[in-house]
Formats: structure tokens, C-alpha cells, sequence
């Protein structure tokens, strides 16, 4: 008879099925490597044949009558096939040990010759001649396990012309004796030996073909003779059989490949040798082989079915209680008729061999495990600073790959891949990078890949690591002016209880000493110190606020840190104080922040180095910081006070205070503030020719900004988060693109946030930046290009160490496109597109800001897309330069 898909029936098995697999990815294999066999390949058995520890493969040949071993040469490869001559049409191969000698044996059943070939093993995994032992008619699966209570295999083979089960049993010398036929139903297929009912002896399980069912013969009595029978319904024609526990309850279920309808069926046991009603999953097309084996280290049997018609092998994976999730084909050669799982390669997972039979071959699919990246751990790294470091990736298959390293894109990085699962990655961010930067690394093999996720965190690298230097006890604010006269900028720094100013002299690289004479005596409890002009004279002179003495001491420059003091009366504990032309005389007066009255001092300069006696202006509880600029726009300068009450909770309130053109303030407007406000600076954020305000709320650990509606009016405020009570601010543009940010010390974590401007008034979230090593507690800042190199670097005054640190800056000019939203260098389309996101779905603007601000206007709006359309589309004119960036 010739082989066809109606006819002919697959039952594969593999000596090993019961050992675990490695845990693998789902359905991952190698391209199939093909082996030669003889004519029309239809059933496998794997096992060791020739006793070397590895597992080798015999396959029955319909259609040349014999059958063909393949030796594995121990690492998934196989040698050329030799062939042993047995019955006619050979349709079904099992091995086991049938003689109690070295090696396994042979059993073959012979479908045109109605016979078992018997082949001895010689203990090498060669095979002597067959011997032969009559059958019913067409045998068409044969079965070899312990069917009576000795220690060797006995053989069971199906029939499927006479419709019956043969039951050849081991004498022990290598021969057997016949028992039966059973009967089953009808054109019986496939046989499996397996404890159905837990008693542990072995029942068979036979497919019916012809009646779409299984049939259950039990081993009633231990010794091989079989009864009790039930059938149970299948799919149609189911053509092969594997029993396991599917379910993992325990005992064994039963799964058939059911040509006629392309499904498998599972049978689940009720734990006591009967099933419960199939239910069926779906296959490729004509499944003629099923195995049952876990795939995947989670101890569930998994399935993989030989689809004849489609040249496919179905993998479906066991969700873990016997259900299945859909299949998943892989390509294999012509007309697959039997499937088996083994670990080729011994490397731990499992892997396929197909029987061909329409191609004359067997294929090997290995496992294909992913490549595997060495763990990546973070990274952290300054704006400007280089990070690089090397990435390592292996391929854990026996047979290796050549693997591909890659990364994800990330802006000013590269990854160089070096060749055998290395490579080097390079990033050097921009000084607009801040953040945190997920960055992905993969290894791939050609097929599978593994990839990581890399935190790359990119700290705003505007300013070094502080350096300090002693500058007295209870420090409580600092300023930076040259006052020596050298062209760079020195630092006075109040000293609350030794009553001094104390001076730190810059060497002209922003490296400090102090000088002859280091320090000057003023009043008791000196809070503030400001800077400025004070005689009209050459010279910047000093002028400090004397919280215990309620006094200022004007510090006049008599050249080389010698100054001469003048003491003017204030009212009660004056905390702050700011030098400005209040009075629009041309010399340059002072307003003081008086905390225990309630009051701001205003002392007039009498343009002879002298002050007048202050006038007070209520103006509400606990006035705490004072500054001042022309918020009207009337051409004289207004005062704005931080207040914080007299009581708890803090008043929090900050009072503007009108000049009326002679230093008289008398008109005020009240806006609540953060809690607990200690320092108010003014400055234009938001580049519309008028001066907002910034103030920094000690409890709330807050800045609030306040934003100028042009006539000195401001908008409720906007606050961002702080680090640890803020105490002091200062605002100057510290990252070099023409914009003022703002930095604020905090004396609760001795910290300063810097917040850098987004360009319209708003901020990026602060960086934190340390003020000094132990306890610090901050209490004043500024910021002064101390090491002349054309940025701003911060000076901060730390209260309990007594200590100034000095944060220089690593800001430098940039020249980034105006017009190039995407930073890559040109003005296209993807600008525009880009440019479109920022103004209508809320994209962030670009940093720095002027790479969207195309016509050179603020605010970022339709102007700027319609500029970059002309620009691109039209030929229009080139986008328009603005800030330092973009120049």
C-alpha cells in the first residue's frame, strides 16, 4: 500500500519526555537544518542509542522498508544516516531495552507486512538483523513498556485492518509471547502505554480512527491482560496519541491529533481512569503527530503538532491548567508526519525534530534562546561631562550567533558596536539635556533580541562642586563687588554675633584669601550687607543692616578693604536693606526692611557722603526682605516687602509700595505670598519691558512668581517647589541664553535650587545643588562672574559652618538654529511640525526657547508656524536671531 494522508497514522515518543525543559522563550526557534533520510520518513523515536549521554534518532521509512539512524555528535549536528533493512512499509518506531543487555532496541511495526521487527541493539547504537513477529493486519503504531509485574518491556501494536491491539510479552530472553488481540474501535491508530487509573500498572490508551474516539483498555490484573474498556469521543480521525498530566492534578490526560478537523482534543482524566468530555484546540492543517512536553521551565506540558498538509509545526502553549493559548506555526519541510522534543544541543532547553515525509528528511529545529545583556545599572552624569562606559552580550545557544548591539537615539550619544557581543556607548550631554533619559540597549541575534531599559540621569551641569572658605561665625548674607579695585569681584560677608563685615579678597581666578584687614566692625546683629556706590565717588562702598542696634552701617571705600563707618538710626530690627536712586536725585539711597516696627526706613543720600535721618512708612506685620525696581512704569523706583506676620501661622503676605516720584511711599497693594516669605528679588522674566517678582517662602518650601501686568499690577502667583525652606534668592540669567533665572538658597536641606527659565516667565523644575559639606545652613546668595570667565557663578554665605562656598559656573555661549525646533541641525518640515505640537498639544518648548521663537517675538504662538511655513514653503526670510543661543 502506498502511504496517504487517509491511511497511514504517526505515534511518536521520546525516552526522556517525562525530565523537565529550561525556561524559554515562547516559540523561538532556529531556522530548521535539514538531514537526508531514506524513502518517505513517517515516525520518530529519540533516545541514546549508542550509550554517549546524548540523545540520538531513529525514523521509520514507509516507503524503502527500512529504517535510518542518526547518531548526534553531541552537539545537536547529526552523522550521516545508516540504514537497517525491516518488514514492508515500516510505520511506526519505538526503542527500549527488549533484551536486558547494553544499548536499546528496536521495535518497528510493518503496515505492508503485517509484522514487528525486532532489532537488537549491539551496545554501540548499531542494530543486527530484524527479527519478526506476526501481527493483526496493517499494524500502524507500536508501544513498549513494563505491561506485567517483571522488570522488562513488552510491546503493544495497534492493527488497523482487523481492528484490534496486539500484546506481545518479554519472555526474558528475548523473546515474546502474544497475548490478546484486544479489541478496539474502529481503524485503530495510535497506542500509548501509560497508569490511566492510578493503580501503577500500565493501561493503553488507542485512537480510533474510523470512530473518532479513544478506547481506555485497563490492565485489570497487573499482568498484561487487558478489559474494563470505554470509549471516548475525539475530533475527527485522530491519528496519534500522548498521555501526560495536563492539567498538573496528578494523574494522566490524554491528547489526540485529529486529522478530519484540525484541532487536538484534550481529555482530562476525573482522577479515576475515566475522561472528562473533549475540548479541542486548533492545529495547522491534517495534524497527524502530537507531543506533550513543557517548552518552557513552568512544569506545564506544552504541545507541538506535526501539520501533513500545511508543512507546519503548531506550538501551543499550556496556560497552565490544561488549557491552551493559540497556536503559533513554524515552517518545516514537505508534508511533516511525526513531531518529538528532545534537547539536541544539551543546552538545556528543547528543541524539534520533524519526520519529512514528502521530502525525504528529518529537521532539526534548535531552540533559539535571545542573546542576554549584561545588567546595565544606571547612570548619572553633569551637562557638558562625558559618560562612557562598554556593553557586553552573550549568546547562550550552543551554536552561537553572530549578535548586533544597538541603542535607541538619544541626542549627542553614540554606540559603536565592537563585533562579538560588544560595544561602547558615548554620550556627552548639551547644556539643555537636564533630566532623566531612558535609553534602550538591545542584543540581537538576527531572530530573538533582549533589550534594557538604561536610566541615564543628565544633572544640569551649570555649576562644580562647592569650594569653601571660613569667613567668620553666624554668617547671615553675602555681596560680591570689587572692592579693592582690581577689576573682579570680591565678597563682604556679615557676621551676626562677632558684629563684623567680613571680607574675602578674589585673586582675580575665583580663588579666595583674605586680606589686610580681613573684616570691619558695624552694629550689633548685622542680617544684611548690600553693595553699591554710595559717595559718588570711586569705590564701591557697603551698606549693612544692624538687626540688634536697629541701625545701618554705611561702610564708605577708603581702597584696600579700609572703610570708614557711618552708623544711621533706623526704626526696630531693620532685616534687609536695598540701594537704589529712590528720590531720582542721581546719588544712589537706601530702604531698609525694619521687622520689629513694621516698617521699611527710607534714608535719603545727601550727596556729601552722608544720609539723612530715616523716614518710616508702615507698611503691615513683619516686613522680613525689601528690593526694589519701577514696577509702574513711572520712571521712579517702587519697593516690594515680604511680610511674615507677627504670629503663627505667618501672615505670608508681599506689599508693593508706590513711589511717588520723591521717595515718599504711601500707596501699597498686598498679594498673598507662600508661607512664611523671607526674600523677594525683582526682575523682567518674561521679556515684556517690566519688572516681575520672585519670592522665596521659608515653611511652604516654595518660590512664588509674581508676573507684572505692565502697569504694576501682578498676577496671583505661580509657585514652584523648593528644596527645604528657601531663605535667600537672587535672579540673573545663569545658563547663558539671555533669560533670568532664579537660584534660592535653602537652609532646612543646605542646598541651593537653581530654576532655569523656560523663556516666558516660566521654570523647569529646580536642580539641587549642594551648598557645602556638613551642616551648611545657607542664608544668603549671589551670583557674580568671580572667576571672570563671562558666566555667573553662585556665592553662597553658610550660617552654622560658618563657611562661604563658592559654586563656579560651567555655563558657555551656545548656537543653536533659531528656527530649528528639532535641534538637528537644518529648518524643514519636521520643524514645523514639531513647532505645531508646541503651540497646539502642549509639546515643551525646546531648550533653549529661541530654537521655536521664528520671527523673533515672544510669545511662542501661530506667528512663529506660519514664519517657519513662508520660511520653508515660500522662501520666505530666514527665522529671526534671539538670545544668547540663537546668535
Amino acid at each position: 500500500m502506498r502511504f496517504k494522508p487517509g491511511k497511514a497514522v504517526v505515534f511518536i515518543l521520546i525516552a526522556c519526555f517525562f525530565a523537565s525543559a529550561a525556561a524559554l522563550a515562547q516559540g523561538d526557534f532556529r531556522p530548521k537544518i535539514d538531514y537526508p533520510t531514506a524513502t518517505n520518513p513517517i515516525s520518530i523515536y529519540v533516545a541514546d542509542l549508542d550509550g554517549d549521554s546524548d540523545i540520538d534518532l531513529v525514523v521509520a521509512n514507509y516507503g524503502s522498508s527500512n529504517v535510518s539512524v542518526l547518531k548526534n555528535n553531541g552537539d545537536g549536528t547529526f552523522a550521516a544516516k545508516v540504514d537497517y533493512p525491516v518488514g514492508t512499509q515500516p510505520i511506526s518506531v519505538f526503542a527500549a531495552d527488549l533484551d536486558d543487555t547494553l544499548g536499546l532496541d528496536l521495535a518497528v511495526a510493518n503496515y505492508g507486512s503485517n509484522n514487528l521487527s525486532v532489532l537488537f541493539n549491539n551496545g554501540d547504537g548499531t542494530f543486527g538483523p530484524a527479527t519478526n513477529l506476526s501481527t493483526g493486519s496493517n499494524p500502524i503504531s507500536v508501544f513498549a513498556a513494563r505491561l506485567d509485574t517483571d522488570s522488562d518491556f513488552d510491546i503493544a501494536v495497534t492493527n488497523e485492518a482487523s481492528g484490534t491491539v496486539s500484546v506481545f510479552l518479554n519472555n526474558g530472553d528475548s523473546t515474546f509471547t502474544p497475548k490478546g488481540p484486544y479489541g478496539t474501535g474502529i481503524s485503530p491508530s495510535a497506542v500509548f502505554a501509560s497508569d490511566i487509573d492510578g493503580d501503577t500498572d500500565q493501561d493503553l490508551i488507542v485512537t480510533n480512527s474510523g470512530s473518532n474516539s479513544i478506547r481506555r483498555l485497563k490492565n485489570t490484573d497487573g499482568m498484561g491482560n487487558f478489559g474494563d474498556l470505554a470509549d471516548y469521543a475525539t475530533g475527527t480521525a485522530p491519528r496519534s496519541v500522548f498521555v501526560a498530566d495536563l492539567d498538573g492534578d496528578g494523574d494522566n490526560d490524554v491528547v489526540t491529533a485529529n486529522n478530519g478537523s484540525n484541532t487536538v482534543s484534550i481529555l482530562r482524566n476525573n482522577n479515576n481512569g475515566t475522561f472528562a468530555a473533549k475540548v479541542d484546540s486548533g492545529t495547522g492543517s491534517g495534524p497527524y503527530s502530537v507531543f506533550a512536553k513543557d517548552l518552557v521551565g513552568n512544569v506545564a506540558r506544552d504541545l507541538v503538532v506535526a501539520n501533513y498538509n500545511d508543512s507546519s509545526v503548531s506550538v501551543l502553549r499550556n496556560l497552565g491548567s490544561g488549557t491552551f493559548a493559540t497556536k503559533v506555526n513554524y515552517r518545516t519541510g514537505k508534508n511533516p508526519a511525526s513531531v518529538v522534543i528532545t534537547d539536541w544541543d544539551m543546552d538545556g532547553d528543547q528543541d524539534l525534530a520533524v519526520a519529512n515525509y514528502g521530502s525525504n528528511s528529518i529537521s532539526i529545529l534548535l531552540r533559539n534562546r535571545p542573546p542576554v545583556l549584561d545588567s546595565i545599572p544606571s547612570y548619572t552624569v553633569k551637562e557638558g561631562a562625558n559618560l562612557t562606559f562598554r556593553v557586553h552580550a552573550i549568546d547562550p545557544d550552543i551554536v552561537q550567533d553572530s549578535l548586533v548591539l544597538s541603542t535607541s537615539t538619544l541626542a549627542n550619544a553614540t554606540f559603536t558596536d565592537s563585533g562579538n557581543g560588544s560595544g561602547a556607548f558615548s554620550f556627552n550631554p548639551s547644556f539643555a539635556q537636564a533630566g532623566v533619559h531612558g535609553v534602550t540597549f538591545r542584543a540581537s541575534d538576527g531572530g530573538l533580541t533582549d533589550s534594557q531599559i538604561v536610566t541615564i540621569t543628565v544633572e544640569q551641569g551649570d555649576f562644580a562642586d562647592p569650594v569653601s572658605y571660613s569667613a567668620g561665625s553666624q554668617l547671615t548674607s553675602v555681596a560680591a563687588a570689587d572692592l579693592d579695585g582690581d577689576g573682579d569681584p570680591d565678597l563682604a560677608v556679615t557676621n551676626f554675633s562677632l558684629d563684623k563685615v567680613t571680607f574675602l579678597r578674589n585673586n582675580g581666578s575665583g580663588v579666595f584669601s583674605s586680606p589686610t584687614p580681613s573684616d570691619r566692625g558695624v552694629g550689633t546683629g548685622p542680617k544684611a550687607v548690600i553693595a553699591a556706590n554710595l559717595d559718588a565717588v570711586s569705590g564701591i562702598d557697603l551698606a549693612v543692616a544692624n538687626s540688634n542696634s536697629n541701625s545701618i552701617s554705611v561702610l564708605r571705600n577708603g581702597g584696600g578693604f579700609n572703610f570708614f563707618r557711618n552708623d544711621k538710626s533706623t526704626a526696630s530690627g531693620p532685616t534687609s536693606v536695598f540701594a537704589a536712586d529712590l528720590d531720582t536725585d542721581g546719588d544712589i539711597d537706601l530702604a531698609v526692611a525694619d521687622l520689629g516696627s513694621n516698617a521699611i526706613s527710607i534714608l535719603k543720600n545727601n550727596d556729601d557722603t552722608s544720609f539723612a535721618n530715616a523716614l518710616n512708612y508702615l507698611v503691615g506685620l513683619g516686613p522680613s526682605s525689601i528690593y526694589g525696581s519701577d514696577f509702574d512704569l513711572d520712571g521712579d523706583i517702587d519697593l516690594a516687602v515680604t511680610r511674615v506676620g507677627d504670629g503663627t501661622p505667618p501672615e505670608s503676605t508681599l506689599t508693593v509700595v508706590f513711589n511717588d516720584g520723591s521717595a515718599v511711599f504711601d500707596s501699597t497693594v498686598n498679594y498673598p505670598t507662600g508661607g512664611d516669605p523671607r526674600s523677594v528679588f525683582s526682575f523682567d522674566l518674561d521679556a515684556d519691558d517690566d519688572s516681575d517678582l520672585v519670592v522665596a517662602n521659608y515653611s511652604s518650601h516654595t518660590i512664588s512668581v509674581f508676573m507684572n501686568n505692565g502697569d504694576g499690577i501682578f498676577a496671583a502667583k505661580v509657585d514652584y517647589p523648593t528644596d527645604l525652606n528657601p531663605i535667600s534668592i537672587f535672579i540673573t540669567d545663569l545658563v547663558g541664553d539671555s533669560t533670568p533665572d532664579v537660584a534660592v538658597a535653602n537652609q532646612g536641606s543646605g542646598t541651593v535650587s537653581v530654576f532655569r527659565n523656560q523663556g516666558d516667565g516660566s521654570f523647569y523644575a529646580k536642580l539641587d545643588y549642594s551648598a557645602g559639606a556638613g551642616t551648611t545652613l545657607p542664608s544668603g546668595i549671589v551670583a557674580s562672574d568671580v572667576d571672570k570667565d563671562g558666566d555667573k557663578d553662585l556665592v553662597i554665605a553658610n550660617e552654622i559652618a560658618g563657611t562661604v562656598s563658592i559654586l563656579l559656573s560651567f555655563a558657555s555661549p551656545c548656537s543653536y538654529k533659531p528656527g530649528d525646533v528639532n535641534g538637528d541641525g537644518s529648518v524643514n518640515l519636521t520643524d514645523i511640525v514639531g513647532l505645531v505640537n508646541v503651540v497646539f498639544k502642549g509639546t515643551p518648548t525646546p531648550s533653549p526657547s529661541c530654537r521655536a521663537n521664528a520671527n523673533g517675538a515672544l510669545p511662542i504662538n501661530l506667528t512663529d508656524i506660519i514664519y517657519l511655513v513662508n520660511k520653508v514653503f515660500k522662501g520666505g526670510p530666514n527665522p529671526i536671531k534671539s538670545g544668547v543661543c540663537c546668535l
